[in-house]
């Protein structure tokens, strides 16, 4: 199979412009706010290419033999030119971060759903607003909004309801962290890796803290006084703290349910290098089969990098699995 790409300016197909001058084409696919990036470095010995500008939308393709697969829409955010010998990078970025989104607010949100939020939020940045449908009907009794911004807030939310938060191609999107699900609550097709597969790999084993319980603290405004809340093993040890005060239960509730799905997250993650595969992106499942006893379950990818150059294609993922626990 012969490594492809297709690269589209503004919907025109720039493809034959860069093929002879192409020296690599980098994407990388992010879980959560982090925006996913686009890199694509150009010889330009002669100085003759013409600079394509800021704010152009690139639609890359990846791929073997000229059926290359979508792996995303990227807006051109910065030009670096260099030498000897002389090159041009582009580099562009997936999501369209508003320079609204980081300007600082101070409101507060009154027994409103996480849809209700995400959809209001996301209409005062002509955003599409796309949430996964069961946390959308997480109901929010009381959250205030002070000196931050609609970016930090939102994030905020996704982190206390251990969710996702990101912006791509306009839409503002929350999901469930590590599902494997699309945002409509489908589930994601799961690919299944061996070692033949790949063409190494790395897992890391480390103790995750053996917390079994999670406690969070809340305000009663009818007695005004400070009261717990605890997920996870109602008398086990040890037990994390948050540290705060939430508005109500139903907060506290979300944010230790949130920490502890955390804390029993990523007890085992590993880095898998492999063929180019287009398919591989963030929040893909993975079925590992053929590895130590310990490695072989189903995992999730945090993280997705492609690179295509003289070489050839190759796709290197991080992946966490939250369903294997240490002794």
């Amino acid at each position: 199979m012969q490594p492809s790409f297709i690269v589209k300016a503004n919907q025109n197909d720039i493809t034959n412009t860069l093929q002879k001058r192409l020296i690599s084409i980098n994407v990388t696919d992010e879980t959560g706010i982090q925006s996913d990036t686009l890199e694509i470095r150009l010889d330009d010995r002669d100085q003759t290419i013409s600079l394509p500008r800021t704010g152009a939308e690139l639609s890359v393709y990846l791929g073997y033999d000229n059926k290359p697969k979508r792996v995303g829409l990227f807006t051109v955010d910065e030009l670096v030119t260099e030498g000897p010998p002389d090159t041009l990078t582009i580099r562009a970025r997936a999501a369209n971060f508003r320079d609204s989104l980081k300007e600082k607010k101070e409101r507060s949100w009154e027994t409103l759903t996480l849809s209700d939020i995400v959809t209001k939020i996301a209409s005062e940045h002509e955003l599409t607003p796309a949430i996964e449908s069961t946390l959308g009907k997480e109901v929010i009794t009381h959250i205030d909004q002070t000196n931050e911004s609609d970016l930090h807030f939102i994030t905020r939310l996704a982190k206390q309801y251990d969710a996702i938060s990101t912006i791509k191609q306009n839409r503002l999107i929350m999901t469930p962290r590590g599902q494997g699900k699309t945002i409509s609550g489908n589930v994601l097709p799961t690919l299944i890796l061996t070692p033949e597969n790949l063409t190494r790999y790395r897992f890391t084993l480390a103790d995750r803290g053996k917390y079994v319980a999670v406690i969070a603290y809340w305000h009663n405004t009818e007695t005004a006084q400070k009261e717990s809340i605890r997920a996870g093993n109602p008398e086990g040890k040890p037990v994390y703290t948050l540290r705060g005060l939430h508005p109500d239960a139903d907060a506290a509730k979300a944010a230790a349910r949130g920490k502890l799905n955390s804390l029993e997250r990523g007890s085992i993650t590993g880095l898998l290098t492999l063929p180019g595969n287009p398919q591989l992106k963030a929040e893909t499942p993975l079925t590992l089969n053929h590895f130590h006893t310990t490695i072989n379950g189903t995992w999730v990818v945090t993280r997705a990098e492609h690179s295509l150059d003289k070489s050839g294609f190759l796709t290197k993922v991080n992946v966490v699995n939250k369903e294997i626990f240490l002794p």
